[in-house]
């Protein structure tokens, strides 16, 4: 199999919706994380034909907490799989272990993404731990935290009569 890094599709360098017909896989170095990580991965499912395997710092630099969000993110989205780039410094019992844990989670919802069809007629609300109401003479305006919809991004899938919706939750203190 012929494999070829690149940049994200809306990267800097390149555009590897040229290399289509050159490779067999994508194999991109998405060194991001959070809502710039799903975007990222997001646009390179939808615009590139072939299989996208991607490059990440899971359990590197990114650490064990990054592991679950990371991969989660790059099977609701469709990835075709995950490498992990850590320099041969933490490929270690937890991080395989946390893997392991994982893989468990896509493995009992693998049919959801491989054979259901994406949908969005869904409705997503957050429930803040916090509210707040300021009153003004033009009206109430009502504040909440944390704000979910900046925060977040979900993707779901039907399949049969079941669905199947992945929420992420990328503030940093609200996880």
């Amino acid at each position: 199999s012929r494999a070829h890094q690149n940049t994200n599709v809306a990267g800097k360098s390149c555009d590897p919706t040229l290399w289509d017909d050159d490779v067999d896989i994508h194999g991109p170095m998405i060194y991001r994380r959070g809502k710039p990580y799903f975007h990222a991965i997001k646009r390179n499912v939808e615009q590139l034909s072939k299989p996208l395997i991607p490059y990440s710092y899971i359990g590197y630099k990114w650490g064990y907490d990054d592991i679950a969000p990371s991969l989660l993110t790059l099977f609701a989205l469709g990835a075709k799989g995950a490498v992990y780039y850590s320099e041969g410094e933490v490929l270690d019992g937890r991080l395989l272990n946390e893997t392991a844990r994982v893989m468990d989670v896509i493995a009992k919802n693998e049919d959801f993404v491989a054979k259901g069809v994406p949908f969005k007629d869904y409705t997503l609300t957050g429930m803040p731990t916090r509210r707040i109401v300021i009153a003004s003479d033009k009206g109430d305006r009502i504040l909440t935290s944390p704000d979910f919809p900046r925060h977040s991004k979900s993707v779901a899938y039907a399949l049969g009569d079941e669905k199947m919706i992945a929420v992420f939750n990328y503030h940093k203190e609200w996880d």
